[in-house]
């Protein structure tokens, strides 16, 4: 990352979830004050697949100033929009990291779990990061169906850690 920060960031990514909302939260503490993030796709889930609101929650979860840009519509809704992130970027944190919580259309790897908990133990508050934890765990073992932790995440943090999100 530059040693001045991001001032505009772009994200069209997987359209699923964790996709985006690992995305906003692995680029959020490199992005300046007043800068912009624009997603496409936010409309995705009225054009192209019910299950597609990722940009679209994703977006609304960030406090700013709107940008509503011209672009294909659904039903309305532009499928492309910005965010001039807002100054107060921990006032937002939670509700962010709470979108972890939705269910999940794919698993990360264990080797993006251990790299992506790394960068979140270094930029956010533990009780995130014990979401972050909690909520893969809980999607890469299965969901409702199995909330026991997958293989080889011990490693990365405490035993203490873990008998608090079990």
């Amino acid at each position: 990352m530059p040693e001045d920060g991001v001032d505009i960031c772009f994200i069209d990514t997987a359209h699923a979830n964790p996709g985006e909302h690992l995305n906003i939260l692995e680029i959020l503490p490199f992005m300046n004050k007043n800068s912009i993030i624009v997603y496409h796709d936010t409309a995705f889930h009225t054009i192209y697949h019910k299950d597609g609101s990722t940009n679209c929650v994703s977006i609304n979860t960030l406090n700013g100033k709107r940008i509503l840009l011209k672009s294909e519509k659904a039903f309305g809704l532009p499928n492309i929009g910005a965010v001039i992130i807002d100054k107060n970027v921990e006032n937002m944190l939670h509700a962010l990291f709470s979108n972890l919580s939705l269910p999940w259309s794919y698993r990360i790897t264990e080797d993006d779990f251990i790299q992506m908990f790394k960068h979140f133990s270094r930029f956010y508050p533990k009780d995130l990061v014990d979401l972050y934890v909690y909520y893969c765990c809980f999607y890469m073992s299965g969901g409702m169906q199995n909330k026991k932790f997958p293989p080889h995440f011990e490693k990365e943090y405490s035993k203490r850690t873990k008998r608090e999100i079990t």
